[in-house]
């Protein structure tokens, strides 16, 4: 199917197949330079072909955008050539996962993917919100609009999923209204089933996970922070370079802020960092105002008497005292890596004796994130449903993998 019509017909005719194949009687097949060669001449070099068909393949007019790129459905086969062949409408499904599942021998095996639909708001569907609304009342303005048209639109393929739950076919189906997704682990009949039957569905890709290595920048160290770690002094240099006590000294510190940080673990018990661990008073089951039990050195720990097994808060995240590990699906955040050094760089308070944090006053809601891209989304709208002021995240994918598989 690769090559071009005159030294493709030489060949064939170094061969005698020129001879051979207007003469075959079994089923045969010509994909794209091969149709071209079925035919009775090719404008590509003035070529004479095998003449099956009584056609002349002209060029593409200059003024035409070529070559067609993407994918096409199979539709309407007819012949022995195509007995066993379904009409599926692949081109929904990331070539990446196709060719996973149709490389697999399990066909229980489920394949971590998310799913995209057709429609989704965006800025210009809440340009009615007028900047002088409260904060908070925009903020619930603009959650529960996109849970409305989330709710709206994922409807027929949550139903379907929804009876499939519990079963060997999908796991960990997640909803996702902050850009109208769905995240799941999911057959490959499944994914097939959402690809043919559902129309409002647009893309089916592949939410593989990835070492940590791919997910954190490896930075070099530049001077003036060439061995600046070595006797600190408060406040590190960084804060200092960037004029950061001078806004202090107005009174601006951070205080009353939440900051949401998806990173890939938090020592959130490091002294530095301990008391700017957002506590979620939602989850307080024994109502003692706190969700951490504080203690020297290390030592803090979750309030005992706070976990419950139950979502107190409702917010379908049970025991997230401090935020949620989404690596995991837990509220227990017990891997310490990265986040450490970021959450001390967000609001760390110097309790050690070198204040790190551009905003010591600030508190961090912790949101664990070593897996998948969707992962990230679904920390974003936590983050979100959580009443965080921003979010930031030192994360990002470098696609070192080949082929890509997004």
């Amino acid at each position: 199917g690769v090559g071009e019509a005159s030294t493709a017909m030489k060949y064939l005719k170094q061969k005698n197949l020129e001879k051979l194949i207007p003469t075959l009687k079994q089923p045969f097949l010509g994909i794209c330079l091969g149709q071209q060669l079925l035919c009775d001449f090719s404008e590509e070099g003035a070529t004479k072909c095998l003449g099956i068909f009584d056609l002349k393949v002209k060029e593409f007019p200059s003024t035409d955008i070529v070559p067609h790129m993407g994918w096409n459905n199979l539709q309407k086969l007819q012949g022995p050539l195509f007995e066993g062949i379904s009409e599926a409408d692949n081109s929904k499904i990331h070539p990446f996962l196709l060719n996973e599942m149709q490389n697999s021998d399990n066909p229980l095996q489920k394949y971590p993917i998310y799913i995209l639909f057709n429609d989704y708001l965006t800025l210009s569907d809440f340009a009615d919100i007028s900047y002088d609304t409260p904060k908070d009342q925009r903020r619930n303005i603009v959650i529960n609009r996109l849970k409305s048209f989330s709710n709206q639109y994922q409807h027929s393929a949550r139903n379907y999923l929804s009876n499939l739950e519990g079963s060997n076919s999908v796991e960990f189906v997640e909803y996702l209204w902050i850009n109208n997704s769905i995240r799941l682990e999911a057959s490959s009949e499944v994914i097939y089933e959402l690809a043919n039957e559902f129309a409002e569905i647009s893309f089916i890709g592949y939410d593989k996970t990835h070492a940590e290595e791919m997910l954190i920048d490896n930075s070099i160290e530049r001077a003036p922070f060439i061995g600046a770690s070595v006797n600190f002094s408060a406040p590190q240099i960084g804060l200092t370079l960037i004029r950061a006590p001078q806004v202090w000294a107005l009174g601006i510190n951070g205080n009353g802020v939440l900051v949401g940080n998806s990173d890939n673990g938090f020592k959130w018990q490091h002294q530095d960092v301990v008391n700017r661990t957002f506590q979620n008073l939602g989850e307080d089951a024994n109502s003692n105002g706190k969700t951490i039990t504080y203690g020297s050195g290390l030592t803090s720990t979750y309030d005992a008497g706070d976990l419950n097994g139950v979502d107190d808060d409702g917010n379908g995240k049970v025991d997230d005292l401090v935020g949620w590990d989404f690596t995991n699906n837990s509220g227990q955040i017990t891997s310490s890596s990265h986040g450490t050094s970021t959450f001390g760089q967000v609001c760390g308070d110097g309790t050690m004796g070198t204040q790190t944090g551009v905003a010591p006053g600030a508190q961090c809601l912790l949101m664990r994130n070593s897996s998948g891209e969707s992962a990230q989304w679904s920390a974003f709208q936590y983050a979100l449903e959580m009443g965080c002021d921003i979010v930031t995240s030192s994360l990002s994918w470098k696609w070192y993998m080949n082929p890509k598989h997004n």
